[in-house]
């Protein structure tokens, strides 16, 4: 009699927020200076059957630097060269809340039985494992389960938690044994190719000297210039206005204001 896959059989798998998000790829993802060793790590990922070397996989970044969208993006590709691959792509609050709950419900077996079947293991926000040793004990031990089976694992952290001394020495010795690179902030180009490439609704024709004046004034990242883009659609959509050099360095002012 053949055996269920733990696939159809557990519900850990069973939620939309689970799940990697499709419109995320390396086709839509901009490259420079900033991000191109955890870009070229991430195809090594996709493109390599060998993956000891880069096993974890650690990609570190503030918010909106794009960690959400290569992690996805390297779930995507493979999922696309190899559609049974057994794909995971969760945050570790997600992660905590479901082992907690095991706990309660005497699930702790099938709580691990499904993560042990996992091909990749995507963990987003790995700093809320801070403080929480039960469940970095069992990350611990799942970690050391799928790499021993040659299964990848790819993380997402916050830069500045990275070297906390909360954290279980077994389980950052093992992050440590695998390959972390950092996301900075987008330089010029980067962000000038970004508002470029910006898909703006009705075809709208942004003028050059605009997008580079927003390419300067908005650095922080490829998020901010994305909701600025969409600040700039709506007001130009409502309020029937002409964008001028004018207009838009008004427009960069107050939405700067709402997030001091």
């Amino acid at each position: 009699m053949r055996r269920k896959s733990l696939k159809t059989t557990n519900v850990y798998d069973s939620h939309d927020n689970l799940k990697l998000n499709k419109k995320y790829s390396f086709d839509n993802f901009i490259v420079g200076e900033h991000n191109k060793l955890a870009h070229a790590a991430s195809l090594w990922i996709v493109n390599s059957s060998s993956l000891e070397s880069l096993n974890p996989l650690l990609i570190v970044g503030e918010v909106g630097l794009g960690k959400t969208h290569l992690v996805n993006a390297i779930g995507n590709k493979i999922k696309t060269n190899d559609p049974e691959k057994n794909i995971l792509c969760i945050s570790s609050e997600i992660f905590i809340s479901n082992y907690v709950e095991s706990v309660k419900k005497n699930t702790r077996d099938l709580f691990v039985k499904f993560y042990q079947s996992l091909d990749v293991l995507i963990i987003e926000d790995f700093q809320f494992f801070l403080g929480k040793t039960a469940s970095q004990d069992i990350i611990l031990n799942l970690f050391k389960f799928l790499i021993e089976k040659n299964k990848q694992i790819i993380l997402t952290i916050n830069t500045t938690l990275l070297n906390s001394n909360n954290y279980n020495e077994g389980l950052l010795d093992c992050i440590k044994g695998g390959l972390i690179v950092e996301l900075e902030k987008p330089d010029f180009q980067t962000r000038l190719t970004f508002l470029s490439n910006f898909k703006f609704i009705d075809n709208t024709i942004i003028p050059s000297d605009c997008i580079e004046f927003i390419a300067q004034k908005l650095e922080s990242n490829l998020r901010q210039l994305e909701g600025f883009c969409n600040y700039l659609m709506t007001e130009l959509h409502f309020n029937k206005n002409i964008i001028t050099l004018e207009f838009t360095e008004t427009l960069i002012e107050k939405h700067k204001s709402k997030f001091k």
